[in-house]
């Protein structure tokens, strides 16, 4: 009844790191004065990266060719595209690009402006069809949509193989398709009304959740629904073996392993727990749907799978026989011996290989750039290597810097911060000063 009628959890996600930033950082600031003071420009950006095809220097008729796109852009009076613009001062040093800026009624995360930016493209390529030049779309918004589309094809990925890996490993282990396909139908089940209930939470408390809690929440709840549900079967098959009728069977397999996945679940919740003192809001965000994700397997661990173990009865292995034989499990039983018997040797054996493995977390360093991570296949990452093969630092998405006072738009004082600014390590160019409206 829940999940039909819910919002989608697309629809309360956002890729955009800068929306999770806490108030008190000196960029976030600058946004609100941002919005604040020139919101006809705060919207999405966006750069196409006109090259020739040889990668040759560019010709006056070349550049001639990118007005006429210019023109044909502006001319196919794309939804959401608020300018399209280019100059003499946008062609490279080594005169072998030129960009092409374009800007957007809207923010990068909303549908419209990911739409104008496939639409752009489209329009780009049949405008330059049988010329000697191509382009590439990057920036803000491109970046945003390729973002969002590497997501859910990650998604897809990820979902695919963790389903089919958890069909194979239970399909093996009980040699069954009902044993195998059940867990999967009803974690599946769960996943869904968890997401319905996540997006309702959100829309009506009013915060926004990061888009990767949407990959995260398959790989934990078929993670964790995996192991309750083979605690239940062992325990279950265990008791049909000995001789119990199926309903006294899934009522001891409840209460022996009733506490351990209680137990279990409320040390997954401490640590996502954690995630609450978090200062990056898609980090504390992803605690409400971790909690609700954990609490409803949890429910469904201890209600939902019992009671269709307890409908399927002696069926739920069917066709295989082999749940009435006990397993030998020799291998395993010398193992477990030998460490009974020597466990002081295996912390020698086993604690320097774990240290030696660990030890690789000491050369890990974060990465937030976000061009960084996209697949090189999409066209905004190409873009942003072409971009970086031909202007300096900065150009695909220049810091703001936001002057406010009494003295804000005094040409001498401004002069003055230009060259302050001018003289930092690493500043390649400091832009002319633009006034707001006010």
């Amino acid at each position: 009844m829940v999940v039909p009628i819910a919002p989608r959890l697309s629809e309360v996600t956002s890729a955009d790191q800068g929306s999770f930033l806490p108030g008190k950082y000196e960029s976030a600031k600058a946004n609100a004065v941002a919005i604040k003071h020139f919101a006809a420009g705060s919207g999405a950006t966006a750069m196409f990266i006109v090259r020739r095809t040889d990668r040759a220097k560019l010709t006056t008729a070349d550049q001639a060719r990118v007005e006429k796109l210019v023109r044909d852009l502006k001319g196919a009076a794309i939804q959401r595209v608020t300018a399209v613009a280019t100059s003499d001062q946008q062609l490279s040093p080594n005169k072998r690009a030129q960009l092409i800026t374009i800007g957007f009624k809207g923010v990068a995360d909303e549908k419209p402006v990911q739409a104008a930016v496939k639409t752009l493209r489209l329009k780009a390529r049949a405008s330059l069809a049988g010329s000697n030049l191509s382009t590439l779309l990057t920036g803000e918004a491109a970046i945003q949509t390729d973002t969002i589309d590497s997501a859910k094809s990650a998604l897809t990925i990820v979902s695919i193989a963790t389903i089919a890996l958890i069909i194979i490993l239970l399909g093996a282990v009980f040699r069954g398709p009902l044993t195998a396909l059940m867990p999967v139908i009803a974690i599946g089940g769960i996943y869904l009304l968890t997401t319905a209930l996540l997006a309702s939470l959100a829309k009506v408390v009013g915060f926004t959740l990061d888009d990767n809690l949407t990959t995260l929440l398959v790989v934990v709840l078929f993670g964790i629904g995996t192991d309750y549900v083979l605690f239940l079967l062992f325990r279950y098959r265990e008791r049909l073996r000995a001789g119990d009728d199926y309903k006294t069977a899934i009522a001891f397999a409840i209460a022996r392993v009733g506490q351990a996945i209680t137990s279990s679940a409320l040390v997954v919740v401490s640590a996502f727990l954690a995630l609450l003192l978090s200062s990056l809001g898609s980090m504390r965000n992803m605690a409400p749907g971790f909690l609700i994700a954990i609490f409803l397997m949890l429910l469904a661990a201890l209600t939902l799978i019992p009671a269709l173990l307890s409908l399927l009865g002696t069926h739920a292995f069917w066709p295989s026989n082999s749940w009435k034989k006990e397993p030998g499990a020799k291998r395993a039983r010398q193992v477990g011996e030998f460490i009974g018997h020597r466990p002081g040797r295996m912390v020698l054996i086993v604690a320097p290989l774990l240290i030696a493995l660990a030890a690789g977390g000491l050369f890990f360093t974060a990465d937030y750039n976000i061009s960084n991570q996209l697949p090189t296949n999409t066209e905004s990452a190409k873009g942003f290597t072409a971009l970086k093969q031909s202007f300096p630092a900065g150009a695909l998405n220049p810091t703001q810097v936001y002057v406010v006072g009494a003295k804000a738009t005094d040409k001498a004082e401004l002069s003055r911060v230009a060259k302050r600014l001018s003289a930092v390590k690493g500043v390649a160019k400091v832009a002319p000063a633009q006034p707001s409206k006010d």
